[in-house]
């Protein structure tokens, strides 16, 4: 396969300019519009076809044991950023039990995640516990303002009751008075 040059455009009409590639951006540039004869935009496919290690993105321990039966050990394998801390504790034990190291992945990194994950579930933890107590005081506050309520409640209609057994007494007497 033939390599192919790519120059940089105007090259050869001003000296100053270098051989390395930029790429036109201007919008009249007919090498940006890739016209024909005015040489070549670099794109996706000019490289050649190197002889490049198979990377392999894990998952799942499905996609550990894959690897174990294709038994290429020059593949390069990756453990994929998305699945969380604990998953990761786990594929990442199981392919050191396998012989499988990732290529994006050290034991010194996670048991650092390790460490910030345990300090973490602690932080929260304490966060919990000082919620649960607050909610346990506001209830605590709630009911004895209710009890507090209740009984000046009560009071007033203890107080309520004895003022009209008292009225009614006195209505009593003007009456048993008027009728002698």
């Amino acid at each position: 396969m033939k390599k192919i040059k790519f120059v940089r455009q105007d090259k050869n009409k001003k000296k100053r300019l270098k051989t390395g590639w930029r790429k036109p951006k201007g919008y009249q540039s007919k090498l940006g519009k890739k016209k024909r004869g005015k040489g070549r935009l670099v794109t996706i496919g000019h490289s050649k076809g190197k002889n490049r290690k198979e990377v392999i993105i894990i998952r799942s321990l499905n996609d550990l044991n894959m690897i174990k039966n294709s038994g290429n050990k020059e593949d390069k394998i990756i453990l994929i950023g998305k699945i969380g801390l604990k998953k990761k504790i786990v594929l990442f034990n199981e392919a050191e039990k396998r012989g499988i190291s990732f290529d994006n992945l050290s034991k010194k990194k996670l048991d650092e995640a390790k460490k910030r994950y345990e300090k973490d579930k602690k932080e929260r933890k304490e966060k919990l516990a000082k919620k649960v107590k607050k909610k346990e005081k506001k209830k605590v506050k709630k009911k004895e303002e209710l009890v507090e309520k209740v009984e000046k409640a009560e009071k007033k209609e203890g107080e309520e009751k004895k003022e009209k057994e008292i009225e009614k007494k006195e209505k009593d007497k003007l009456l048993i008075t008027r009728k002698h």
